[in-house]
């Protein structure tokens, strides 16, 4: 954020939510659970620029910083990745 003041710059944040994860780690338990965190974590990652930034934002959410866009061009970016993740599969889930 202060690099973005500093450099009179865009930055637009997004936050994914990994829905169910509390009744996939009952169901399959919490090894399938980090699994699929890891498996939405990886597609995130392909589908960001080298200068945003992933991380896991509690347990069942991941934010993303988009540096130097804007909010479309984060919107568009947000439904991207959330179309990509929805085709993953994890195997014995079904997600």
């Amino acid at each position: 954020m202060e690099n973005a003041k500093k450099h009179k710059t865009q930055v637009s944040v997004a936050i994914f939510d990994i829905n169910d994860m509390g009744q996939i780690n009952r169901e399959y338990g919490h090894s399938k659970g980090d699994e699929v965190i890891k498996t939405v974590a990886s597609k995130i990652s392909e589908s960001i620029k080298k200068q945003d930034i992933a991380a896991r934002y509690g347990g069942d959410k991941i934010s993303v910083i988009f540096k130097n866009t804007s909010a479309a061009e984060a919107k568009y970016m947000a439904e991207y990745i959330t179309y990509s993740i929805s085709c993953c599969q994890v195997d014995d889930i079904g997600y």
